[in-house]
């Protein structure tokens, strides 16, 4: 079975390749999802810092298509 791997998205969220990183396809799973995947590889590391950072986000109702702006964020 073959590897996928997968990195953060520029436009927030994640991407993930099947090919060993020729092509790059945005996705709409969590990294708590990803991390569920048996043969999922994460590239670029992931600091904790950023994991609780992203969980706290979601549950103040940030989605792909509304972020929280950073300024509103650090109010938070």
């Amino acid at each position: 079975m073959k590897k996928i791997m997968f990195r953060r998205s520029d436009k927030g969220g994640w991407e993930y390749s099947d090919d060993g990183g020729k092509m790059w396809y945005f996705t709409y799973r969590t990294i708590d999802e990803i991390r569920l995947m048996k043969h999922a590889v994460i590239v670029g590391g992931e600091s904790p810092a950023e994991d609780n950072e992203d969980r706290e986000r979601e549950l103040f109702g940030e989605t792909l298509d509304e972020e929280i702006p950073d300024d509103l964020w650090a109010m938070i």
